[in-house]
């Protein structure tokens, strides 16, 4: 998932560039790289924030499962078979109760630093 929060070292920056120095120049207060990359972060926020999606991933379910994409940052909707199943995720330890459903039940989880959808319906 793509980090959209500050951490407290970027807090630490954004608070130096804020309070400033009289002494240097505007441009050297504020470099144009971290000019960039608050832009960046606004655009990111904007994205999320207003549902605005820049492309939708799809993909074919192998052995149950589903790998998000790298640069995922979260689900607006999730079809299987041309039926919304976003409401139909579940908790890991839910999963014996779910398991002869007859819905598309699913869980997220990461392997190997990749998150995936896994559905409990085969």
């Amino acid at each position: 998932m793509a980090a959209h929060t500050y951490t407290f070292g970027d807090q630490l920056d954004l608070l130096s560039v804020l309070l400033g120095d009289p002494n240097t120049s505007a441009d050297d207060m504020f470099p144009l790289a971290l000019r960039k990359t608050y832009i960046n972060r606004g655009e990111l926020h904007f994205s999320v924030d207003s549902k605005c999606l820049r492309e939708y991933a799809s993909g074919t379910i192998a052995s149950q499962e589903i790998s998000c994409p790298s640069d995922w940052i979260k689900s607006f909707v999730l079809v299987v078979n041309s039926r919304d199943v976003t409401k139909f995720e579940i908790a890991l330890q839910d999963y014996e109760r779910y398991l002869n459903d007859s819905e598309y039940r699913w869980y997220k989880w990461s392997l190997y630093g990749t998150d995936k959808k896994k559905f409990i319906k085969s």
